[in-house]
């Protein structure tokens, strides 16, 4: 992608200005508050939109900020720009309430959409947050954000062919983390209901032990009493001498004798009742007791299942999957980085530092051919330019089918003249546009010093 023309017709402090470029480094050089800032902001907007906040956070935000200096409403900017050998139209309005966006192909007439994603396609589906922390180097904000290294393990484990990066590894790792979770929340609930049920029936098998436990021994106390009422009359009878007083007791206690023997007889009969009652109930008790143990025993069965949790290991074994197939790649593309990475840092440091790499915490460290040091061990400007070396890289990485221009607004304000002269001999062979803006003058002079193309485009106050 080359910008070759931005129109600021309302934005910021610019007001109908057109800025036009070339294919190779700009340099847009002005003192301060010309408005270096603005035009770099006005890009990322046109590439990707802007959004007012909301609440105390409107005040101070980027919307608000590059509101038009006049005719607050009337906040529009516009870009020509040249990808896959066609040319394009781009034209926003930015006023909240009133956005629109214009995106016209000039080479055949096409009308194309915004908001259906026609843009994003031309940008080779890159995120404004990629953009931001890879090809455009804002002030004092070399260092690229930690949400670039999402990035980075969603190319390294991509699926796709190379240069299509539609998926998202880190996304989906977290969407089945979350879902890891829920099934774990349910698993857990679960397994406290069953573990509440096996007790459950735990309690309800004792409450029945007991209860047979009960009714046997009532039955067994009533069949001794049983067998002594039995005992007491067979022992009536056991010589001549008491047959012959019970016969004469007969004669004069006729009825006495024979209702004590009634009497007996119903209370054997009722004994032998309750004692049957009594067994039949124990008998319930025993199957009502056999039905919890085999409840007890499906419970465990229950329990052992779900702490098995087939959906829950099908789920981790998904995500050992993704990993694998990240770590299968990801030696093969960092290592491809971190080469390219030390490379730039090589030729920019004019040989010093020969070596980048990045540790599993993502603290960059590199190499002097004597020790690894780390970046709080060298200079302020060094470590911008081990950044902008990683960064660069990176660029290579993620852009490599649709190459996107590489904007750098006062990134250099800590390169020494040697570095900085090693710095835009390495944007020169890299053959993308680039925008240099910055309030000095070096950067013009370097580059005509040593005769390499480029542009200046000067900016008043």
């Amino acid at each position: 992608m080359i910008i070759k023309e931005i129109g600021l017709n309302h934005f910021g402090k610019f007001s109908d200005t057109t800025i036009s470029l070339s294919p190779g480094i700009n340099v847009i050089y002005g003192p301060n508050e010309s408005g270096k800032t603005t035009i770099f902001t006005a890009i990322g907007a046109l590439l990707f939109g802007i959004e007012k906040k909301r609440g105390k956070a409107a005040q101070s935000d980027m919307y608000t900020t590059y509101q038009p200096w006049e005719h607050k409403t009337w906040y529009e900017a516009g870009m020509r720009f040249e990808t896959g050998g066609k040319s394009f139209f781009l034209k926003r309005s930015f006023y909240q309430g009133e956005k629109s966006a214009v995106l016209i192909c000039e080479t055949d007439g096409e009308e194309l959409s915004v908001e259906d994603g026609d843009l994003k396609m031309l940008l080779g589906d890159t995120e404004a947050e990629l953009f931001f922390n890879t090809a455009a180097t804002a002030q004092l904000r070399t260092k690229p954000a930690e949400t670039v290294y999402g990035y980075l393990k969603n190319y390294i484990g991509s699926l796709e062919e190379a240069g299509n990066h539609s998926v998202d590894v880190v996304g989906a790792l977290s969407f089945l983390e979350k879902k890891k979770k829920i099934l774990e929340q349910g698993q857990k609930k679960r397994i406290l209901e069953i573990k509440q049920q096996i007790a459950e029936t735990g309690s309800r098998r004792e409450l029945l032990r007991k209860e047979y436990s009960d009714c046997m021994e009532q039955a067994n106390r009533l069949e001794e009493q049983l067998k002594a009422l039995d005992r007491e009359q067979n022992s009536k009878r056991k010589n001549f001498w008491q047959k012959l007083l019970d016969w004469i007791l007969k004669l004069f206690q006729k009825n006495r004798l024979q209702r004590e023997e009634q009497e007996r007889r119903q209370e054997k009969i009722k004994i032998s009742e309750r004692i049957q009652l009594l067994r039949e109930l124990a008998g319930e008790k025993e199957i009502y007791l056999e039905e919890a143990e085999l409840e007890k025993e499906d419970l465990y069965q229950k329990l052992h299942e779900e702490s098995k949790a087939e959906e829950l290991r099908a789920l981790e074994l998904a995500m050992e999957r993704i990993r694998e197939i990240s770590a299968v790649r990801e030696e093969e593309v960092m290592g491809r980085l971190l080469e390219k990475a030390s490379e730039v840092l090589c030729t920019m440091t004019g040989g010093k530092y020969q070596k980048m790499i990045l540790e599993e915490n993502l603290e960059l460290k590199v190499w002097d051919g004597l020790r690894m040091l780390r970046l709080f061990q060298v200079s302020t400007g060094c470590a911008d330019q081990i950044y902008l070396s990683f960064r660069i890289a990176l660029q290579d990485l993620f852009f490599e089918e649709e190459t996107l221009p590489l904007l750098f607004d006062d990134a250099f304000v800590y390169f020494d003249d040697r570095r900085l002269s090693h710095m835009l001999q390495c944007l020169e062979t890299l053959g993308r546009q680039t925008l240099i803006f910055t309030c000095h003058d070096r950067e013009w002079e370097i580059l005509k010093g040593q005769g390499m193309a480029a542009e200046l485009i000067c900016l008043s106050n």
